[in-house]
C-alpha cells in the first residue's frame, strides 16, 4: 500500500508545473471545500506562501475513505505526506525552514468519488530564552517553542508537570532533522543539549499518553562545557546523563593524546566525537570494564584552537559509570 501510494505521488508530482496555474491561492484561517471524482490519484491542489520559522497546520475531514494530503514546494518536489487517520482524515504539520510559494493537496486513493473540507491554521509557537521559564497549559495537542542557537552552546532544557503527566520533547535542527529526543513516565529532560548549527530550533512537546491535561513550564538554561585547559576531568555518567560535553583550546599544528580511563562502571560502551566549528576533527568507539584505558591521537585542523568533545555511554543503564578524561600534547613524532 505504501509503495503503490509513493509511486502515485511520483506521478502527481509529474504534471504538478502543468496543474499550477489552476491551483487556487489559501492563507492562514481559511477553510475551503470541494469535490473529488472517483479514481485513484484525483487531487486538488490550493497554493500558499509561508515565511521561515512558521508552522502550519492543515486538518481535512471528507466523505473519501482512502484520501491523504501531500505538501510540495515551488519546484514540486514532495516534502511532506498527511495520510489518512482512518477516519475519513487526515492532518499534516508544516515546520517552514525557508520563505516560498508552497502546494497543499488532497489527493483521493479510493475507488470512489466524494466531498472535504481543509482547513489551514498557524500553530502559535513560544520562544524560548535561557533562564526565562515559558508555563503553558498541555492538551491534546502538541505544542511549539522555538530557541536561537549558536553552534557549541549547550543547554539544560526540560518540561515539567510536577510529575503529573508523561510526555516526550523532541529538538529540531535549522534544516528539520531531529538532533534530540527526551522521553520520560514522569517529565522529560535533556541536560545536556548541544547546538551544531546555528539558527532557529524547534521544540516539540508532545500530549501526554496517559491523557492528563494540565499547566508545564518549559525552562531553557544555558551551561559551559566542562573545561580540558585546566587539567584532566572526571565525569559521571547514568541513567539520566548519558552523554557530557566538555571543551578545549588547543594550538593548530600540534599533535595531542586523550585518554579515558574507567574508574568504576561495567561494559561501559563509549563514544567519542571532537568537533572543531562544523568539522569532526576525531572519533573513538571502544566497549571497556573498569581500570581499562582507551587513547586517542589527533591534530587540530584549524586555527581556532576551540575543541567541543561530547564523551557518551551506551552502555548505561543502572548504577554509574565514571570516567577520568586527560588531554596532553604529544611530542614531535609522537
Amino acid at each position: 500500500m505504501f509503495l503503490s501510494r509513493l509511486l502515485m505521488s511520483l506521478a502527481v508530482l509529474f504534471c504538478f508545473t502543468a496543474t499550477a496555474a489552476a491551483q487556487t491561492a489559501i492563507a492562514v484561517g481559511d477553510t475551503v471545500e470541494g469535490q473529488l471524482l472517483a479514481g485513484v490519484g484525483t487531487s486538488a491542489g490550493y497554493r500558499f506562501t509561508a515565511r521561515a520559522r512558521d508552522i502550519l497546520r492543515f486538518e481535512l475531514a471528507s466523505t473519501l475513505p482512502d484520501a491523504q494530503l501531500e505538501l510540495y514546494n515551488a519546484q514540486g518536489f514532495l516534502m511532506n505526506i498527511g495520510y489518512g487517520n482512518g477516519q475519513n482524515g487526515a492532518s499534516l504539520v508544516f515546520i517552514v525552514y525557508a520563505d516560498g510559494d508552497y502546494t497543499i493537496k488532497v489527493v483521493n486513493y479510493g475507488e470512489t468519488g466524494g466531498s472535504y473540507r481543509l482547513q489551514f491554521a498557524q500553530e502559535a509557537v513560544q520562544a524560548l530564552l535561557p533562564g526565562q521559564p515559558v508555563t503553558v497549559e498541555m492538551r491534546d495537542q502538541p505544542l511549539y517553542f522555538m530557541l536561537e542557537g549558536r553552534r557549541d552552546q549547550l543547554f539544560t532544557l526540560s518540561a515539567s508537570s510536577g510529575g503529573q503527566m508523561d510526555t516526550r520533547m523532541d529538538v529540531l535542527d535549522p534544516t528539520g532533522d531531529q538532533i534530540a529526543y527526551a522521553y520520560s513516565d514522569v517529565d522529560p529532560v535533556l541536560p545536556r543539549l548541544l547546538i551544531r548549527e546555528d539558527g532557529p530550533h524547534t521544540v516539540l512537546l508532545y500530549p501526554p499518553s496517559n491523557g492528563l491535561s494540565g499547566p508545564v513550564t518549559v525552562l531553557l538554561r544555558e551551561i559551559e562545557p566542562l573545561s580540558l585547559d585546566a587539567g584532566p576531568q572526571t565525569i559521571t555518567l547514568n541513567r539520566e546523563l548519558t552523554t557530557e560535553v566538555l571543551s578545549l583550546s588547543i594550538a593548530p599544528g600540534v599533535r595531542y593524546r586523550m585518554s579515558v580511563s574507567v574508574l568504576a562502571g561495567a561494559d561501559v560502551d563509549l563514544a567519542v566525537f571532537m568537533f572543531q566549528g562544523d568539522r569532526l576533527i576525531a572519533r573513538l568507539s571502544a566497549t571497556a570494564d573498569a581500570m581499562q584505558t582507551t587513547a586517542l591521537d589527533f591534530a587540530p585542523r584549524s586555527a581556532s584552537g576551540k575543541t567541543v568533545i561530547t564523551v557518551r555511554d551506551y552502555a548505561v543503564r543502572e548504577g554509574e559509570t565514571h570516567l577520568l578524561i586527560v588531554i596532553e600534547p604529544l611530542a614531535t613524532g609522537g
